[in-house]
Protein backbone atom coordinates (compact mmCIF):
# COMPACT_ATOMS: atom_id res chain seq x y z
CA UNK A 1 0.00 0.00 0.00
CA UNK A 2 1.45 3.35 -1.01
CA UNK A 3 -0.58 5.61 1.24
CA UNK A 4 -3.94 6.43 2.72
CA UNK A 5 -5.82 9.64 2.11
CA UNK A 6 -8.34 10.75 4.73
CA UNK A 7 -11.32 13.05 4.34
CA UNK A 8 -11.66 14.68 7.75
CA UNK A 9 -15.21 15.02 9.02
CA UNK A 10 -16.44 15.20 12.59
CA UNK A 11 -18.23 11.84 12.62
CA UNK A 12 -16.63 9.93 9.74
CA UNK A 13 -13.12 9.40 8.39
CA UNK A 14 -12.82 7.96 4.86
CA UNK A 15 -9.56 6.54 3.53
CA UNK A 16 -8.68 5.56 -0.03
CA UNK A 17 -6.53 2.41 -0.15
CA UNK A 18 -3.82 2.95 -2.75
CA UNK A 19 -1.53 0.42 -4.41
CA UNK A 20 0.93 1.49 -7.10
CA UNK A 21 -0.80 4.86 -7.32
CA UNK A 22 -4.20 3.30 -8.00
CA UNK A 23 -7.19 3.29 -5.66
CA UNK A 24 -7.99 -0.37 -4.94
CA UNK A 25 -10.37 0.07 -2.04
CA UNK A 26 -11.80 2.23 0.67
CA UNK A 27 -11.94 2.13 4.44
CA UNK A 28 -14.14 4.21 6.72
CA UNK A 29 -14.47 4.73 10.44
CA UNK A 30 -17.62 6.41 11.71
CA UNK A 31 -19.18 7.21 15.02
CA UNK A 32 -22.75 8.09 15.81
CA UNK A 33 -21.94 11.21 17.86
CA UNK A 34 -18.88 13.48 17.75
CA UNK A 35 -18.10 12.98 21.45
CA UNK A 36 -18.10 9.13 21.40
CA UNK A 37 -14.95 7.07 21.99
CA UNK A 38 -16.45 4.08 20.13
CA UNK A 39 -16.77 3.86 16.33
CA UNK A 40 -17.59 1.39 13.55
CA UNK A 41 -15.14 0.26 10.88
CA UNK A 42 -15.88 -0.77 7.30
CA UNK A 43 -13.49 -1.79 4.53
CA UNK A 44 -13.84 -2.83 0.90
CA UNK A 45 -11.05 -3.98 -1.39
CA UNK A 46 -12.77 -4.28 -4.76
CA UNK A 47 -10.59 -6.53 -6.92
CA UNK A 48 -10.32 -10.09 -5.53
CA UNK A 49 -6.67 -10.35 -6.68
CA UNK A 50 -5.79 -7.62 -4.15
CA UNK A 51 -7.31 -9.57 -1.25
CA UNK A 52 -5.29 -11.92 0.96
CA UNK A 53 -2.07 -9.94 0.44
CA UNK A 54 -1.93 -8.08 3.77
CA UNK A 55 -3.15 -4.82 2.24
CA UNK A 56 -6.33 -4.73 4.34
CA UNK A 57 -4.40 -5.44 7.53
CA UNK A 58 -2.03 -2.55 6.86
CA UNK A 59 -4.89 -0.21 5.89
CA UNK A 60 -6.81 -1.10 9.07
CA UNK A 61 -3.75 -0.44 11.23
CA UNK A 62 -3.09 2.97 9.63
CA UNK A 63 -6.75 4.02 9.85
CA UNK A 64 -6.97 2.88 13.48
CA UNK A 65 -3.94 4.99 14.39
CA UNK A 66 -5.43 7.99 12.58
CA UNK A 67 -8.78 7.66 14.38
CA UNK A 68 -7.17 7.08 17.79
CA UNK A 69 -5.09 10.23 17.38
CA UNK A 70 -7.97 12.32 16.04
CA UNK A 71 -10.78 11.07 18.28
CA UNK A 72 -9.10 9.34 21.26
CA UNK A 73 -11.00 6.16 20.41
CA UNK A 74 -11.30 3.39 22.99
CA UNK A 75 -12.99 0.77 20.80
CA UNK A 76 -13.77 -0.07 17.17
CA UNK A 77 -16.56 -2.42 16.10
CA UNK A 78 -17.38 -4.13 12.81
CA UNK A 79 -19.76 -6.66 11.29
CA UNK A 80 -18.73 -9.30 8.76
CA UNK A 81 -20.52 -12.20 7.10
CA UNK A 82 -19.81 -15.32 9.13
CA UNK A 83 -18.90 -17.12 5.90
CA UNK A 84 -16.13 -14.60 5.04
CA UNK A 85 -13.31 -16.62 6.63
CA UNK A 86 -10.51 -14.61 4.99
CA UNK A 87 -11.83 -11.30 6.37
CA UNK A 88 -12.43 -12.80 9.82
CA UNK A 89 -8.84 -14.09 9.88
CA UNK A 90 -7.58 -10.60 8.94
CA UNK A 91 -9.67 -8.93 11.65
CA UNK A 92 -8.47 -11.39 14.30
CA UNK A 93 -4.86 -10.73 13.28
CA UNK A 94 -5.60 -7.00 13.76
CA UNK A 95 -6.80 -7.64 17.34
CA UNK A 96 -10.58 -7.92 16.83
CA UNK A 97 -12.53 -10.50 18.83
CA UNK A 98 -16.01 -11.86 18.29
CA UNK A 99 -18.62 -10.08 20.40
CA UNK A 100 -21.78 -11.71 19.03
CA UNK A 101 -23.71 -12.88 15.99
CA UNK A 102 -26.92 -11.77 14.34
CA UNK A 103 -28.96 -12.34 11.21
CA UNK A 104 -29.16 -9.71 8.47
CA UNK A 105 -31.16 -9.45 5.27
CA UNK A 106 -28.75 -9.04 2.34
CA UNK A 107 -29.69 -9.21 -1.33
CA UNK A 108 -33.05 -10.91 -0.69
CA UNK A 109 -31.57 -13.55 1.61
CA UNK A 110 -30.96 -13.83 5.32
CA UNK A 111 -27.31 -14.33 6.29
CA UNK A 112 -25.48 -14.65 9.59
CA UNK A 113 -23.08 -11.84 10.48
CA UNK A 114 -20.38 -11.88 13.13
CA UNK A 115 -19.99 -8.80 15.32
CA UNK A 116 -16.36 -8.09 16.26
CA UNK A 117 -14.64 -5.43 18.33
CA UNK A 118 -11.15 -4.22 19.16
CA UNK A 119 -10.63 -2.50 22.50
CA UNK A 120 -7.40 -0.53 22.33
CA UNK A 121 -4.81 -1.13 25.00
CA UNK A 122 -5.91 -4.76 25.54
CA UNK A 123 -3.90 -7.80 24.49
CA UNK A 124 -5.61 -9.36 21.45
CA UNK A 125 -7.35 -12.69 22.05
CA UNK A 126 -5.58 -15.52 20.27
CA UNK A 127 -7.21 -18.62 18.88
CA UNK A 128 -6.44 -21.38 16.48
CA UNK A 129 -9.75 -20.56 14.76
CA UNK A 130 -9.55 -19.03 11.26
Amino acid sequence: MDSSTAVRLERCRWHAILLGGLTIGTLWIEREHEDEDVADLGILIGVPANRGRGIGKKAIHLAEQDAIEAWSLRKLRLRVRSSNIRAIRCYKQCGYVESGRSMKSMADEITEVMCMEHVFGEIPWESGDP
